[in-house]
């Protein structure tokens, strides 16, 4: 009964119900070949690499002649190779090339949370907004908990020039997932961006222009690739230069 029910969530692509009932399955009966095949089959389309192997290798000390599962063996490795160039390729911040790795693991394992919203970031990261955006929602529908998701919609509003939202989606970030890395670096930059920003315009609305050009180049340094923000500050800089020069010449 549990090995049909499973079968029914994987044709409804409800893949962690059908893993609980395979699971609940093989814990019933330690020898149901089936309920390996299918543990190993749902495991690998969330993707975690983990639990897939030790399904199959469960799966080949029962039946060891038995070539079932030798697509999923070929996926596993395949899945191997593409999480770790996406990996290499995220820690060089050549987010593109990680986009085509993450790309390549999501047709092995579509319904992996993780590769998605790692896929979202460097979207958003890549200045696709909209897509990293749709991608982070659609998670948080299903799990409002989910500290990556969140961080990755409060990417999507950083990087649109909303800094109040999205150091609220980073804070909330910290308070699911205290020792979230990212989480705590964007709101860091986040904060300091905002701070210098405004400093600046405050400067700039007093008549203390050499003050505010210094702040406005401060901010700049802070994230070159938040573009939104940076087009404004570099107009703003401009401005005060041209203040500055007038200052000058009177």
């Amino acid at each position: 009964y549990l090995g049909n029910r499973s079968a029914c969530y994987m044709m409804l692509a409800n893949y962690k119900e059908a893993l609980n009932d395979a699971k609940k399955s093989i814990q019933l009966d330690s020898k149901f070949e089936k309920g390996y095949l299918r543990v190993a089959k749902c495991c690998l389309l969330l993707g975690d690499l983990v639990q897939t192997e030790q399904a199959i290798k469960r799966f080949l000390e029962i039946d060891p002649k038995n070539t079932a599962l030798k697509g999923e063996i070929q996926n596993l490795r395949q899945l191997r190779t593409y999480e770790e160039k996406a990996n290499q390729c995220y820690e060089k911040q050549d987010y593109r090339t990680c986009l085509f790795h993450i790309d390549s693991a999501l047709k092995v394992a579509q319904a992996c949370q993780r590769y998605k919203l790692l896929k979202a970031e460097c979207m958003a990261l890549l200045g696709r907004m909209d897509e990293a955006n749709d991608i982070a929602i659609g998670i948080m529908k299903i799990d409002t908990n989910n500290s990556d998701a969140i961080y990755v919609r409060g990417l999507t509003l950083y990087y649109s020039d909303n800094l109040e939202k999205g150091i609220l989606h980073f804070e909330r970030t910290l308070q699911l997932d205290p020792d979230h890395k990212k989480a705590k670096l964007m709101r860091t930059k986040s904060r300091n961006l905002k701070d210098k920003k405004e400093q600046g315009n405050e400067c700039f609305k007093t008549g203390k222009y050499r003050e505010a050009l210094a702040l406005y180049s401060e901010a700049l340094n802070i994230d070159p690739l938040n573009k939104e923000i940076n087009s404004k500050l570099y107009y703003n800089r401009a401005l005060v230069n041209t203040k500055v020069i007038i200052d000058n010449i009177a």
